[in-house]
């Protein structure tokens, strides 16, 4: 229900009532099913020009990998390309401090990201 909820409200570029969504969700429902919810608000706060370090740093507890993958998420929609940039590596931060082998994708990813737009 709530991805109906998110995807009228990207649609309808209503980024604040999307935000003021996830927060409901993150309220009510338990942290087992979080994830998506936590994503959507962070494409949400994006779009309205908000640090998604608040985001984040609220979901310090998570796991590294959901964190990383939170930024990903990020670069992939990032306004411009210094702040896909640092999405990019901060995810990396995460996974390389963790010795996660989902640092391959993510070193991939970025290694076209940086082919795309000539870096």
């Amino acid at each position: 229900m709530s991805q109906l909820y998110f995807r009228c409200a990207w649609e309808n570029a209503m980024y604040v009532e999307g935000e003021t969504i996830a927060d409901f969700m993150l309220d009510i429902l338990p942290k087992s099913l979080h994830r998506p919810i936590w994503e959507a608000k962070m494409m949400f706060m994006s779009k309205q020009g908000k640090n998604e370090l608040q985001a984040i740093s609220s979901i310090k507890e998570a796991e590294p990998s959901l964190q990383a993958k939170l930024w990903v998420k990020l670069a992939r929609i990032a306004p411009n390309l210094a702040k896909q940039q640092s999405s990019y590596v901060k995810a990396l931060e995460i996974l390389k401090k963790e010795h996660s082998i989902e640092m391959v994708e993510v070193l991939i990813e970025y290694s076209e990201w940086q082919l795309r737009v000539g870096k």
